[in-house]
C-alpha cells in the first residue's frame, strides 16, 4: 500500500510541476517568453503549436511560433507579438499548452496572464527656454 501511495504522489507532483509555471503577456506589444519545451520533444526539429484557453469564457486560441532561442538545448524563447501573431480577446488568466505540431505530444502546460499594455513612463522634459523681455527666446 505504501508503494502505491508513494508512486501516486510521485506521479501527481510531476504533473503539477508543469502547472506551476506562469507567463505574463502584455496586450499590443511584443512579449518574449522563455520555456523548456525542446527537452521533451520527440521530433528532431519540432514545430511548436501553442494553444491558449481562457479560464472564464473557455475560448480557445492557437498559434505556431518560431523558437528564437540561441541555446535551444537549454531553453526555448518565443515572441508573442500580441495583436500580430495572436490576439487575445480578453485580459486575465489562460491555460497554455505547447505541443509538437507533427505528433500532437504535449510538451508543457502552464498558466498565462494577459494584462493591459504598460502605460508609458512619465518623463520630465527638461528643455529650458530663457526668454528675454522683448519675447525673443534663446537657448
Amino acid at each position: 500500500m505504501r508503494k502505491l501511495i508513494r508512486r501516486y504522489n510521485s506521479m501527481y507532483s510531476k504533473s503539477l510541476k508543469n502547472l506551476r509555471k506562469m507567463l505574463i503577456v502584455y496586450k499590443a506589444q511584443a512579449n518574449l517568453i522563455t520555456v523548456t519545451a525542446t527537452e521533451l520533444a520527440t521530433e528532431q526539429d519540432p514545430i511548436f503549436l501553442f494553444e491558449f484557453t481562457h479560464h472564464q469564457s473557455a475560448e480557445q486560441l492557437s498559434a505556431v511560433l518560431q523558437n528564437e532561442s540561441m541555446s535551444p538545448q537549454r531553453y526555448d524563447e518565443f515572441v508573442i507579438d500580441e495583436g500580430v501573431n495572436i490576439t487575445f480577446p480578453y485580459t486575465g488568466d489562460y491555460t497554455y499548452r505547447i505541443k509538437e505540431q507533427q505528433t500532437g505530444v504535449i510538451l508543457e502546460v502552464g498558466r498565462l496572464v494577459v494584462k493591459e499594455a504598460k502605460a508609458p513612463d512619465n518623463v520630465y522634459n527638461d528643455q529650458v527656454t530663457d526668454e528675454i523681455y522683448n519675447g525673443e527666446a534663446t537657448n
